[in-house]
């Protein structure tokens, strides 16, 4: 089968055969064509296109990213094969995917002072750390909906631990290694209303979380409030 893809006839045509790990109705046919060897991405995407809506009235173009041998393909053809040494004599496999369209620019979600550490690995929220000694919980772009206190000096590294059965949140605001490192773990709470409580500890006045970094492997460290030294909650786990 010989398919132009809208390209000069002076081009050499070599033979593909065109796969994917796509499940219907993305599979195309698996017998081998011809076609120009400038094609590039563009060209490429138009050609399984027409083999996929074959027998299809209702079939929306999809754009697709090309491989071969596991390397995208950013070039036409026929410089892909030059620059990778790649003979076009024998049936030349290519497989394609949908193509990922670029992630719109959204507005940035501004702080006081340099962004030192972020955490995203929670799907509700994302977990900030910055040199102003905040933390900041933000759950769209430009919208911080918590303000965590308890530093005096730069947050170097935040991480958001999951909470067990839904029961404990740990919320970790790591300093430098010589410097105390801050957490609470609330024990009963989900974490929606363990990060209320932190905000209304933050407050009422500043809390600290006793104990060295050198000193946090498998063990606690106790939880203060300054104002009263009322033990609020205790904190464990590993500062690595």
């Amino acid at each position: 089968m010989d398919i132009d893809g809208d390209v000069e006839e002076s081009a050499r045509r070599i033979q593909v055969r065109f796969v994917t790990k796509l499940k219907d109705p993305f599979k195309a046919p698996p017998s081998s064509i011809a076609i120009p060897s400038n094609l590039t991405r563009f060209g490429l995407s138009s050609i399984v296109n027409n083999l996929l809506k074959a027998g299809k009235d209702d079939w929306n173009p999809e754009p697709f990213d090309f491989l071969i041998d596991g390397e995208l393909v950013r070039m036409s053809l026929e410089e892909f094969l030059l620059a990778k040494g790649i003979s076009a004599e024998k049936i030349l496999e290519i497989e394609y995917i949908r193509a990922v369209a670029p992630r719109k620019q959204e507005e940035p979600s501004l702080h006081d002072d340099w962004v030192s550490a972020v955490d995203g690995s929670n799907s509700k929220f994302v977990l900030t750390g910055c040199y102003d000694g905040f933390g900041r919980i933000w759950k769209t772009a430009g919208s911080c909906t918590h303000l965590l206190e308890g530093h005096t000096d730069a947050i170097n590294s935040v991480c958001v631990v999951k909470p067990r059965a839904q029961k404990v949140m740990d919320l970790f605001i790591k300093k430098s290694r010589k410097s105390r490192v801050g957490g609470i773990k609330w024990g009963g709470l989900t974490p929606v209303s363990a990060l209320d409580l932190g905000v209304r500890v933050a407050g009422m006045g500043a809390w600290e979380c006793r104990g060295d970094v050198d000193g946090m492997w498998d063990k606690a460290a106790s939880c203060i409030k300054e104002t009263t030294r009322e033990v609020l909650g205790v904190s464990s786990g590993w500062a690595g």
